[in-house]
């Protein structure tokens, strides 16, 4: 073969060599604008996807305050469970006392109390019942004390009331003779053998109650001096 006849296919074969190489050059060209284009995608890890699921509670309920100390169970000050039974000039009712105190003890004390009309301005209570205390002193095991209460009351008029009663507990049945509790022993914030009188008025929905008290030292085997206080119900 010429000269003059491989020259025109050594130049076909240049041009389809160039013509291959500037498509690849131009594929590879768009693959990267294409990469450079796609947008960014932030990986969602859900934090906050319940968050609406979260129940707000009010931190005096019980669950965030479950101590194994009964005096620091929850911040309720006090609650009253009450059943009534009568018949004529009789009437039996059970009641509940509960007293939660913080930084002090707890009170728990169920009663069983029979009332006897005696006449129109005068009524007679009997009761009797069981009392749990405790303190900080010893927080783990109450005090389990029987109690008995009688009192007299004599209404003014309709709205005004006056009583003396007396009260006596007796000493911790599951504890030792001599077991002393500094924080309780006459304390008036608890239970207490005790005699008093006290003035009670209802004005409206507003009931008062006016109280003093002497209670019975049993170390010494006297009085203490005379306590006072005041109950507000609304």
């Amino acid at each position: 073969m010429s000269l003059k006849q491989t020259i025109p296919i050594k130049a076909a074969l240049v041009i389809v060599h160039l013509f291959f190489c500037h498509l690849i050059f131009a594929q590879t060209e768009n693959q990267n604008i294409t990469k450079e284009q796609e947008p960014v995608r932030l990986k969602k890890y859900g934090l906050f996807d319940n968050s609406l699921n979260f129940q707000y509670g009010y931190f005096t309920e019980q669950q965030y305050f479950n101590s194994h100390f009964p005096a620091f169970e929850n911040y309720n000050s006090a609650s009253f469970f009450h059943k009534n039974t009568s018949n004529y000039n009789f009437s039996i009712s059970q009641n509940k006392f509960e007293s939660i105190m913080p930084g002090l003890g707890s009170i728990t004390h169920y009663t069983n109390q029979i009332r006897w009309n005696a006449g129109k301005k005068t009524t007679l209570d009997f009761g009797a019942g069981l009392a749990m205390q405790n303190t900080v002193f010893d927080p783990f095991i109450p005090n389990y004390q029987f109690s008995f209460r009688a009192a007299l009351e004599y209404s003014f008029n309709d709205w005004l009331n006056g009583y003396f009663y007396g009260q006596y507990v007796t000493k911790p049945i599951n504890k030792p003779d001599d077991y002393f509790d500094p924080f309780m022993h006459n304390n008036p914030l608890f239970i207490q053998s005790e005699i008093g009188a006290g003035v009670k008025a209802g004005f409206k929905r507003t009931n008062v109650d006016f109280q003093i008290n002497s209670i019975y030292d049993a170390k010494s085997g006297g009085m203490t001096p005379v306590n006072s206080k005041i109950k507000i119900a609304f």
